[in-house]
Formats: structure tokens, sequence, C-alpha cells
């Protein structure tokens, strides 16, 4: 997505213009469009099904975005309104309430995730709570720099892509944003394992990690697997958190020459919003039984109790995390805990000193190694098929 430098003054204004390719628009005319109405053209984008001109950089602090229909199935404006436009206005205070809720959910769960990632998934959010439409060419763009790979197959090794964020099941998110779903994965896992006609199975991973939540059932599949036939996870070029906790239970771990593994660790967010809330005039009560039931809620300010416990979510989660990767790599809890980068993502090189992954390649290469390793003769196969090649040539030899 362009960046063009331009930051939105403080007032409702449109932020994107945005054309529909399917009610005949071309970059050419669109492009005219604009210019005759007065709207800058060099923050051009274009995804599969739109032509998108960014007038200024969003800025999700200060404005609530909404998509404005000036021409149905043609034309849309993206309208960016200041959040403090009019303390009155009840239709920007539900948008906010709507808002705190729905990131509060979507980040309050465990993570283990690059954390400038999940800012990125927050911005997905708030712009779809915000009601800005996007294109899933545009938000796979935004989220993973490249679109979802297929899987596929080389002879009879297959490759399974571990692609994006992670989540536990099929979602929004994994439907529009080419992310994966762990438990469709391991579906799609069980098949090929299963499957007599494939011989080798490659995981290539590509991903920033995931929520916790299904990541060691999903580990411990393959982990379980291991000597059914050969399984080889590839960084290429990412395999952090979730990631790594799922790819260090194939058989073998490369990473590629400018790739990066690692980011062993967990965390949560709390949103809170109560003093929002008050600026607009607004006061919640919430009324519950259960004394733990809206701990943690985005309305009221986090209490050291309501801390205390989400903390312990995420110590349970690291704990099984560091506990995953010492049994996949062979190595004892506190060299994961104190050696693996301590939350940091490490280098190739790196990684293969200190026994993160085992050696550098490709996918490229990794799957010529497998089919050599697959079609590798035994001794007496050999000695068969040197004998048939003396046959052939005594007999060449004789015709001429």
């Amino acid at each position: 997505m362009p960046k063009v430098g331009r930051e939105a003054p403080n007032e409702e204004h449109t932020q994107s213009v945005v054309f529909e390719k399917s009610a005949g628009w071309t970059e050419e005319s669109s492009k005219k469009w604009c210019e005759e109405h007065d709207y800058y053209t060099d923050g051009f984008d274009e995804t599969k099904n739109k032509f998108r001109y960014r007038q200024y950089e969003p800025d999700y602090e200060k404005f609530d975005y909404r998509n404005n229909e000036i021409e149905k199935g043609s034309i849309s404006l993206v309208l960016g309104i200041p959040k403090n436009k009019a303390k009155g206005d009840g239709v920007r205070k539900e948008r906010t309430m709507r808002h705190s809720y729905i990131l509060d959910a979507f980040t309050r769960t465990p993570w283990a995730i690059l954390p400038d990632k999940l800012a990125v998934l927050e911005e997905i959010v708030a712009r779809h709570v915000s009601g800005e439409k996007m294109d899933p060419d545009e938000v796979q763009m935004v989220i993973h720099g490249a679109k979802r790979p297929d899987n596929r197959k080389a002879g009879n090794i297959a490759i399974l892509p571990l692609f994006g964020t992670i989540f536990p099941r099929a979602n929004l998110m994994t439907q529009v944003s080419g992310a994966t779903s762990a438990e469709i994965f391991g579906e799609q896992f069980d098949e090929l394992v299963n499957d007599p006609e494939i011989s080798a199975i490659v995981l290539d991973v590509d991903s920033p990690g995931g929520q916790v939540a299904g990541i060691e059932e999903l580990s411990r599949k393959i982990y379980d697997a291991r000597g059914k036939k050969p399984i080889v996870a590839v960084a290429n070029h990412t395999m952090a958190s979730a990631a790594y906790w799922i790819g260090t239970s194939a058989e073998e771990v490369v990473i590629s020459p400018s790739g990066g593994v690692g980011s062993i660790g967990v965390f949560a967010a709390h949103w809170d919003e109560s003093a929002a809330l008050e600026m607009d005039g607004l006061k919640l009560t919430l009324i519950s039984e259960g004394k733990y039931k809206t701990e943690g809620n985005p309305y009221q300010p986090l209490t050291e109790e309501a801390h205390s416990a989400i903390r312990g979510l995420v110590k349970e989660a690291y704990d099984a995390f560091v506990k995953a990767v010492a049994r996949n790599r062979d190595v004892n809890v506190d060299v994961v805990r104190d050696g693996f980068g301590e939350g940091r993502v490490v280098g190739s090189h790196q990684a293969v000193e200190i026994h993160m992954a085992d050696r550098i390649g490709t996918l490229e290469d990794t799957v010529k190694q497998l089919h050599r390793k697959l079609f590798k003769l035994s001794d007496e196969d050999r000695q068969k098929a040197d004998d048939l090649r003396i046959k052939v040539n005594q007999i060449l030899q004789k015709e001429k």
C-alpha cells in the first residue's frame, strides 16, 4: 500500500477514492476522474477488484473511517471522521464502543506472534469495524506482503504452506487474508500422512505466528507422525513464534539464508476505553453474577487482580511453548528458555549455531535433497544397475 506522506486535516475528509473494476473503470479513466474532481493521484494502489487513490495517511487514533458510496457499485469515498467531532454524536459513540469491544476480544486472548504483526491485524480489524470495505487481495498484501501459496506437489513430495497469521479455526481473517487455520492445516497434514502416493512432506513456513489456541495440539500431531515418512519444515522466510512452535515438530528444520526463526514468547493485550467513554459522556454499568465474570472488560480500568489473572494465562501458554520446543528439538527446557533467542528472532547462521535449526537451505534445495534421498538405491539394486549397464555397453561394443 503506497505511502503518500500527507497528514490528514483535523476535520472530516476523504481519505481514499475507490473505483470498482466491475463498473468498467480502468487505471486511466479513474485517474482522469480524480484529476477532474481535484483529488490527488500519487497514492495509487491496485487490487484484483479495485483501483484506490489514497489522499492522506490513515490515523486510527484520531479518526473513524466509513465508506460513502457516491455511485452505486462504481465509486466510493472512504471518509475520515474525527473521533472528537461531536461529543454528543450517538453514531460515533456506538462505533467507539463497538470498536473497543471487538478489539479487546481480538487482542485479549494469548498470542504467540511478532508484536508488530499483531498491530497490523488490529489496524485491519479497526478499518473493518469503522465500515471500510477492503479487498481480500489488499488485506493479504497489507498483512503478509504476499499472496498465500497453494498446496502443491513435487512428484511424490507434498508441499504444505504454513502461511500468514495462524488462527485456531477458519474465520473471517482466514477467509479474506489468506491466514492459516490450525484445524484445517492439521486435517490436511493427516491426509498427506495417510496418502500412500505421498513419500515425504515439506512444511513451507512463512508466518509471524498467531493465537496460542490449538497450536500445541497441531505441534504434537506433527511430532507424533515422525518416522511414518520424512517431514521437513523450511523457514521460507519467517518461522516465528507459533509458527516455530509448529515447525520444530518436524524431523528437520531448514532455514533459508535470509530467513529468521524464534520469537519464543507469549503476550496478551487489554484495551481500556473508560477514559474515552467518560469524555463522550457515557457511563456503562455491568450487571453480572460470578465474582470474576466481568473481569478485564474494556469499559473499566484493569485491576491488579485481573492483570494477575491474565498474566497467569500468558505464563501458562509460554511454559507450554517452551516445553514443546524442548521436546521437538531434543534439548533441555532451560536451553530453550535462556538460549533460543529469549523472545527474539535470530538469523540463519546463529539459528544453526545454537541448534534452533538444523541447516541452511532453500525450499527448492530441500525438495531436491528429498528426491535424491527417496530414490536412493540399495546396494543390491545398485549392483544390478551396474551389471545391466556393463551388459548394455558390451552389446554396443559388439555392434561396432
